[in-house]
């Protein structure tokens, strides 16, 4: 009989972190052309799904441990 009583192989934790951008004023007419780029975008990615408000952090990654 094995005296394992909890074994964890392979555990990760990946958090997803949001950054805000610091703008000071913003018109409606910014505010509109900012939208329609970024609705273009959707169409003419070339392959691209990095998004530079977002970012992984890997709080933990491949983590193995056993309690007896």
């Amino acid at each position: 009989m094995s005296d394992i009583v909890i074994r964890v192989e392979n555990l990760s934790k990946k958090y997803i972190i949001g950054h805000q951008k610091q703008e000071r004023y913003t018109s409606l007419r910014d505010a509109i052309a900012g939208k329609v780029k970024s609705f273009g975008d959707l169409f003419n990615r070339n392959g691209k799904d990095e998004d530079p408000t977002y970012e992984d952090f890997c709080a933990l990654k491949d983590l193995a441990f056993e309690i007896k």
